[in-house]
């Protein structure tokens, strides 16, 4: 039986990004998980806020001191942790779910810091993360596209496994349920709801692109946001932040969803999303550089595609249902168990080269 380690921010969770791989991951492998965000502050940086990762790159080596004691047969670590991963007898499997580096260099025009810090410091230590690794699983072609432009890792040691939507957990629910569940949420009939769920409504999400097109609808539309914080916009309603158990119901209520993120690198929400039957117009990121079959238009490259799209939808709702039919037949591509029997395999395989 191979010994494995994951290494990641927090521990498993059915929320965000690497989390969710080691949960599902959990039910059929046994592994020793190591993580900072811990009460017990085992990793003297946890207390850090997450600002620019500086918490990662500064536990790294006292998270390789540790488990370089254990005799693993598999490290598999979450992108950046990998930094001061040395030499071992141990097989390293870094998991790209997106890359810091590309998404910080979107700032160049909004933060002249943030830009800076990824291109000369953060970059360096990504970059050294993913050299370090034996192999790289990316979430998806647009991810690995990008490790061997941005950082020249080898193409053969890079092995794609997409993301994936979980389809018993996210579906269409019946007419009636979703009227009940728009009472519920004091949501008006009279207008049309578009969902915007990033937790951050930050640059980096594209929030400036949601405000534009709240303005420029406002009488027409709300835009539901998934924050704790009320927005001055009036037709901007907020939704506090709700659990993922109960993000179908999220996904229901809208009639589309908006996801104009300028980086990501297989964005989850989408996908389950899309397995939940809900028309999607979204930025030309991550998976969807590469994946245009059934949803080629409704991917945007600037704010008059989103103005174009939007438009098509308010005009004629048929337009949501055909969009909403395209959307779930790509989610059929990318089943949860595709996923993790494929992660699974790669992890048992890649022990014994």
């Amino acid at each position: 039986m191979e010994k494995i380690a994951v290494v990641s921010l927090a521990p498993p969770s059915n929320e965000g990004g690497a989390e969710v791989v080691w949960n599902n991951l959990k039910k059929d492998i046994l592994f020793d998980n190591y993580y900072i965000k811990e009460k017990s502050g085992k990793y003297k940086y946890y207390n850090l806020p997450n600002l620019l990762h500086i918490n990662e790159i500064l536990s790294s080596p006292k998270l390789w001191k540790e488990i370089n004691k254990k005799k693993y047969d598999v490290i598999f670590y979450d992108k950046i942790f990998g930094w001061a991963f040395k030499k071992s007898n141990a097989k390293k499997v870094a998991y790209a779910q997106g890359l810091y580096t590309p998404a910080g260099l979107k700032f160049l025009k909004q933060n002249i810091f943030v830009y800076l810090f990824t291109k000369y410091i953060l970059s360096y230590f990504e970059k050294k993360s993913y050299q370090n690794a034996d192999y790289v699983i990316a979430v998806s072609e647009g991810v690995k596209l990008e490790l061997i432009n941005i950082f020249k890792i080898n193409p053969k040691k890079i092995i794609v496994v997409n993301n994936a939507a979980d389809h018993n957990k996210f579906y269409k629910l019946s007419d009636e349920n979703i009227k009940k569940l728009k009472n519920k949420y004091n949501l008006k009939e009279n207008k049309i709801n578009i969902l915007f769920p990033p937790g951050r409504n930050s640059y980096g999400k594209g929030y400036d692109i949601i405000k534009k097109i709240a303005k420029k609808y406002n009488t027409q539309v709300n835009i539901l946001i998934l924050s704790n914080n009320k927005s001055k916009i009036k037709n901007i309603i907020s939704i506090p932040k709700t659990p993922h158990e109960k993000m179908n119901e999220i996904y229901n209520i809208c009639d589309f969803m908006i996801f104009p993120s300028r980086y990501e690198g297989n964005s989850l929400t989408v996908l389950e999303a899309a397995a939940a039957k809900k028309a999607i117009i979204c930025s030309k990121t991550g998976l969807f550089k590469t994946e245009k079959e059934y949803i080629a238009r409704y991917i945007c490259n600037d704010f008059e595609d989103y103005l174009n799209v939007i438009n098509s939808f308010i005009k004629n709702k048929n337009n949501i249902k055909i969009a909403e039919e395209k959307w779930f037949k790509l989610s059929l591509k990318y089943p949860i168990q595709k996923q993790i029997t494929e992660i699974k395999s790669t992890l048992f395989d890649i022990s014994k080269r």
